[in-house]
């Protein structure tokens, strides 16, 4: 099933799309509105939870209207609190209750523990986009502070150290290791 997912959070999209991937789905992991009309024109979704920080209720409620309205039959619903639309489109209400009930509980978990300030959540952001990828520290500090100064590589060191508190914290199966000197990856490990 083409499930899509719509949130600014990429770490949230990270944990719901390897979640989803395990249960056997096909997650559209969506940060931005160009992405979701890219997405759109290639594969037709089954259904979609939108980010509710992004999307209250009411605006869910007016966007499945309008998803009728263009001629697309698919249930849009929210991450946190998915079972408040009835309408299910050709998706079967036991299919539904098991997505809902996986996107609400992990959507539920990430918020309860967040504590990102601004620059670990550029950081980890960042990260995510270059997963699995080897990215040395002149490159995050460049991205953080446009800048590659001591101060700043031990500032790095710093917020490597809490991400990675974080990520341990949080029982989610990502981890960010050191592949050589001043070279970092953010990884998976298989839960």
């Amino acid at each position: 099933m083409n499930v899509y997912l719509y949130s600014e959070d990429r770490m949230l999209l990270l944990e719901l799309s390897e979640a989803l991937r395990r249960m056997g789905e096909t997650p559209f992991a969506v940060p931005d509105f160009s992405t979701l009309q890219a997405f759109i024109t290639i594969t037709d979704p089954d259904i979609a939870f939108l980010d509710e920080n992004l999307f209250p209720q009411n605006k869910i409620l007016s966007l499945q209207q309008h998803v009728f309205d263009v001629l697309l039959d698919f249930p849009v619903t929210s991450m946190t609190n998915p079972f408040f639309t009835t309408y299910r489109g050709k998706v079967t209400e036991q299919e539904f209750t098991k997505l809902a009930q996986l996107v609400s509980e992990i959507s539920h978990r990430h918020y309860e523990k967040q504590d990102l300030s601004p620059k670990l959540s550029t950081l980890l952001s960042f990260l995510i986009l270059h997963k699995n990828e080897k990215i040395e520290t002149d490159a995050m500090m460049h991205h953080l502070w446009k800048d590659c100064n001591n101060a700043h590589r031990k500032t790095l060191h710093t917020y490597i150290y809490k991400l990675r508190e974080l990520l341990a914290k949080n029982g989610n199966n990502f981890k960010i290791e050191k592949v050589a000197k001043s070279t970092y990856r953010l990884s998976a490990t298989v839960p």
